[in-house]
Formats: structure tokens, C-alpha cells, sequence
């Protein structure tokens, strides 16, 4: 997990070795969370998983290791697991990672959402959030059409994107998988999607968070013509965000396969690289020998890696095994 400085974050301040995090600071004044830009979002649930591991425990003592560490000591993730359990004398969290020492006190966690002890908390914040209908949701259910989508994976210079065809009733947790194949990710970490100022993501995520349940949304309920747009956000511990624009609306074809990627280009950032700056510092130290992190990082990374390159072809394969007839679609212009 990336160390902010006092004045990057209100929410996660490193004071010497050790992170002081008050709760009530990831709350507007109706005490709802988020969604928040950049990393605000990963650290509210990074700390609020810790307050819910300590909270479900009657005693509030140390529980079972549930929540992983987010720290990247090196570039490469700690993958540690938290300890933590209350300060019965300020009533705060108090949680370390025995594996690389990472270590913080939580304040403002009582009665919040992230409290599984209260009956306004997370459980309750769920049921609101699975159980709303939304204006879009409530419209009669569109005829089946087909989006094509670019995807665009923020911050990237120059940009790593795909082009691709999907129908529009899918959910968007299925929607999430597509993106891990077209994109070329391996699905190692959370995720969530933002439209406006709704967030989406797991049944995980909607515990302890505002966040509808992806796998009771559609995507012609976010995306419902050219130009709408939402953000596919990754790895809250890199933070990669991927900009998903709809380019075009058409009808399916008869003898379509989709999902369908049409184009890209370049590779997808290896894993647990350190986000956008920790991939631009990759690709300079492997591409040049005299590098001091040179040796080091092509073993770390197993191989070599091409940054130009992308198979709309071999995505497809994935999906459908074979190469499979083309779709109907003009596509648009990059």
C-alpha cells in the first residue's frame, strides 16, 4: 500500500512508522461512504475491512488473520496478514502485519458502517443498497443491443486500450471478468466500478460500503447510450483505474460471438508493479541493461515483456476457443 504524506490524505496520516486513521473522515454529513477520488476509495476499505475483522468479535480481542496487507515493500506485495484488536483504554483498533511490520491505530470506528456490532451498520447498509431500485433499474428492460466499448486504462502513456463488443444485459460482475481477459489481467485482487456517484462491486464491497451488488446490476443500467461512460477501478493497492467509454449501440448479428474484441493496443502492466508510476519505472529498468534493478526484475517478472504488444485475436480465442466469425460493427475511430 502506497504511504501518503499528512497532506496527500485526511484520512490515512503516517506519523513516524505508524498510520493514524480516524473512520469518521471517510463519512459525508449523512454519514454515508464515499465513493471518493484516487486512492480514498482503497484506504476506506482497507481500513474499514480491519474494523470489521475486530468488530465481529464479541470480546473485541485479536482475531483470526482475515485482511491482507496492502504494503509493496520493493515492488513486490507483502502479502502479509493483519493482526488487530481493541485498546480498551481509548477504545481504538490497534493492527500490525507481522510479516513487514506495517502497523496503525484506528480512531471514530464505533457506530460507523464499518461496526458490525450495531444494527445501523454495515449489515444495514447493505440491505439499503441490495434492496434499492433505482430510477434506471425501475424502466422496462431494453431490447437486447450490442455496446461497442473502448476501455482505456488510465494514466498510461502511451495509452494501453482494447475495443470491444459485449451485449448489454449482461451483469456487471460478468461484465468484470470480460474486462480481466480483454484487458489481460489475472483477477488476483478487488475491484469495483463508479458510475456518476454510485459505486458497484462485490457482496464483500457492498458490506461495508454504500455500493450496489454488481451481480444484481445490468449493464444497459449504467451504460445506455454513446458517450456514457464509467470507471472499472482494480487493485485498490496499485490503483488502476480503466476509463469504459460506449462508442456505438448496434443490434446483435445473427451470427455474432461475444463478447468481441475488435482492437487494442499494447500490453497489459504486469501485476503488483506499483501502479502507473511502478510500470513506467519497470519498463525503463528492463529496457536497459546498465539498469541497477535490471537482473532483478526480469526474474522477478519471469521473462520479458513487449509493451507494444497486444492479440485481439488470442483474447478472442479465450473466450470462444477458435477464431470465430467477425461481427458486423464499424468500428469507431481510436
Amino acid at each position: 500500500m502506497r504511504r501518503l504524506s499528512p497532506r496527500a490524505s485526511p484520512v490515512g496520516v503516517l506519523m513516524g512508522n505508524t498510520w493514524m486513521t480516524d473512520m469518521t473522515h471517510f463519512l459525508d454529513e449523512d454519514g454515508h461512504v464515499g465513493p471518493f477520488p484516487g486512492p480514498g476509495m482503497a484506504l476506506a476499505n482497507y481500513f474499514g475491512a480491519i474494523v470489521g475483522m475486530v468488530s465481529e468479535s464479541r470480546s473485541l480481542q485479536e482475531r483470526p488473520a482475515q485482511v491482507l496487507c496492502r504494503r509493496r515493500p520493493g515492488r513486490r506485495p507483502c502479502r502479509g496478514r493483519i493482526e488487530a484488536h481493541l485498546d480498551p483504554v481509548d477504545r481504538s483498533i490497534i493492527w500490525r502485519c507481522p510479516a513487514c511490520g506495517d502497523n496503525g491505530l484506528i480512531h471514530g470506528w464505533e457506530a460507523s458502517p464499518w461496526d458490525r456490532r450495531t444494527p445501523q451498520g454495515a449489515k444495514t447498509l447493505r440491505r439499503r443498497a441490495v434492496g434499492a431500485i433505482d430510477r434506471g433499474s425501475a424502466r422496462a428492460k431494453p431490447a437486447v443491443a450490442i455496446y461497442q466499448l473502448k476501455v482505456t486504462l488510465q494514466g498510461t502513456d502511451p495509452p494501453v486500450w482494447r475495443r470491444v463488443l459485449v451485449r448489454n444485459d449482461i451483469t456487471l460482475e460478468k461484465f468484470h471478468h470480460i474486462l480481466q481477459v480483454v484487458m489481460g489481467w489475472t483477477d488476483s485482487h478487488m475491484h469495483q466500478f463508479t458510475a456518476g456517484r454510485t459505486l458497484y462491486g462485490t457482496a464483500s464491497l457492498v458490506e461495508i460500503t454504500e455500493a450496489k451488488d454488481e451481480r444484481k446490476t445490468r449493464l444497459f443500467e449504467v451504460l445506455r447510450k454513446p458517450k456514457d461512460r464509467l470507471i472499472y477501478g482494480y487493485d485498490f493497492g496499485d490503483s488502476w483505474e480503466h476509463l469504459v467509454v460506449c462508442e456505438e449501440v448496434v443490434p446483435p448479428s445473427p451470427d455474432g460471438k461475444y463478447p468481441w474484441v475488435v482492437a487494442g493496443k499494447r500490453a497489459c502492466p504486469p501485476e503488483d508493479i506499483g501502479g502507473v508510476w511502478g510500470y513506467a519505472d519497470f519498463l525503463a529498468a528492463i529496457a536497459n541493461p546498465k539498469h541497477p534493478d535490471h537482473e532483478e526484475l526480469l526474474e522477478w517478472f519471469e521473462g520479458s515483456i513487449d509493451p507494444e504488444a497486444f492479440d485481439a485475436q488470442a483474447s478472442n480465442r479465450l473466450f470462444h476457443g477458435g477464431w470465430g466469425p467477425r461481427v458486423s460493427a464499424k468500428p469507431a475511430p481510436c
